[in-house]
């Protein structure tokens, strides 16, 4: 019998990871090249057509002065947009998948468990995640957003290894591939190598308080994400482009736009609260209930370290987000063998029902925001083929946060020569292109 339902349980986990890949890669094939990334096909040092790998690093290089020291993260923007989309789209549906895999692993899940909180980790993801499409299709957005997630969870999880179960890492080619994650989580981009770090030190430190012993590679991937934080912020756009003025009633402003960031996926939160009280009560082992507070402190820091940024668009989010929900995955995973599994059950069932009037209206949105770029690039073709290099184009509008174009500006309306209208005319091969409201 115990056979009979581990490989019955194993074909739903493996079922719900299909049909997690079918949905995003379904969604990530109608995603069309939009805003940024017209401008990203071309060098900042030259202005020219990327066309080789080695193209790109004096591209990034002028990046580095002139944009954002996030040269890590555009490094891989610059290097997809050279090759066939598809291999991106293919890539990045992986990358989804893992992310969610790897909050399946700092939860401790265990194997009759795993489909259904990867069902539930998805659905919970899709429908509190806000500018989902600009964070998970868009190209440039996913390889600054969804990949810089999966790259701090990467880091994160042997150091929530050590503290929940005294997992060590001990070969000495992960230990390498450890501090190379901790580089690449610290350099990826501002918010989310903040509370990565900041993570890290929390579980260093409550390692040290329940008297485990920590290894030196540690602190030496400890030290790789501070030094690939520190690349990241000495480019010299950096604090020009990314923080806001330092005065009282710019950080007022910016604490309450933080907070009401907060609110719109104020679920996570609230769960969070509900499950760690259940698990005080009703579980003994008490390291998952730190673990997963050191996480919703780690959400909390990426939402709040906004109050000292320019400017918090929807999609910088994104990774308090997927930390709340490591958090209550970590939880339900330990309640679910208690006497809570009903009520947490039922509470997915709801959250079910919510995620597939979510999952239709979004599938939708996308495919109708393909539709309509398609119709503008077919105008696009018509009109060069008749001579007409000047191009107006119609505007559209897209019904939810998971079209990648919702939140962003497609074309602007008053002037031909400026972003992204003259990046999108480039590589169109036209004059000019401008939008207008019919």
């Amino acid at each position: 019998m115990e056979k009979k339902r581990f490989s019955r349980e194993s074909k739903a986990f493996i079922a719900v990871l299909i049909f997690i890949s079918f949905i995003m890669l379904l969604c990530n094939v109608l995603t069309d090249l939009c805003v940024d990334d017209f401008c990203y096909l071309g060098s900042f040092s030259t202005n020219e057509r990327i066309d080789s790998l080695w193209d790109i690093f004096p591209s990034m290089a002028m990046h580095a002065k002139t944009m954002n020291g996030r040269v890590v993260a555009h490094f891989f923007v610059q290097l997809f947009l050279i090759f066939p989309l598809p291999i991106f789209k293919v890539i990045n549906t992986a990358m989804f998948v893992f992310q969610i895999l790897l909050i399946l692993h700092l939860s401790g899940a265990k194997i009759n468990q795993r489909w259904f909180l990867a069902l539930c980790a998805f659905a919970l993801i899709w429908v509190y995640e806000p500018a989902f499409g600009q964070v998970n299709f868009w190209l440039d957005g996913a390889c600054n957003y969804l990949w810089s997630a999966v790259a701090a969870l990467i880091f994160l999880c042997p150091f929530g290894k050590l503290f929940v179960s005294d997992t060590e890492v001990k070969p000495i080619y992960l230990r390498i591939l450890f501090c190379i994650a901790g580089f690449f989580a610290g350099a990826f981009a501002e918010s989310t190598a903040i509370s990565a770090i900041f993570m890290s030190v929390c579980l260093i430190v409550l390692c040290f308080i329940c008297g485990k012993k920590v290894n030196v590679w540690y602190f030496a991937a400890l030290v790789c994400a501070l030094l690939g934080f520190i690349f990241m912020i000495s480019a010299p756009a950096e604090f020009e482009n990314k923080l806001a003025e330092m005065n009282f009633g710019t950080l007022r402003i910016n604490f309450i736009a933080a907070l009401d960031m907060l609110k719109s996926f104020a679920v996570l939160p609230v769960s969070f609260a509900v499950l760690a009280c259940a698990h005080f009560y009703l579980v003994k082992e008490k390291r998952t209930l730190l673990f997963s507070f050191v996480l919703a402190l780690g959400a909390l820091c990426a939402n709040f370290v906004h109050i000292f940024a320019g400017y918090y668009p929807g999609r910088c989010a994104s990774f308090c987000v997927v930390l709340f929900v490591a958090a209550d995955i970590a939880l339900a995973a330990r309640l679910l063998e208690t006497d809570a599994r009903l009520p947490i059950k039922c509470a997915a069932a709801a959250l079910v029902v919510i995620f597939a009037y979510n999952l239709a209206f979004g599938v939708n949105d996308v495919f109708s925001t393909h539709i309509k770029i398609s119709e503008n690039e077919q105008r696009i073709e018509e009109c060069r083929e008749a001579g007409i290099m000047n191009v107006e184009l119609p505007m559209f509008v897209t019904h939810s946060k998971y079209s990648a174009v919702s939140g962003l500006k497609y074309l602007d309306t008053e002037t031909y020569d400026t972003w992204p209208n003259n990046h999108m005319a480039a590589y169109y091969g036209v004059e000019s292109i401008i939008g207008y409201w019919e």
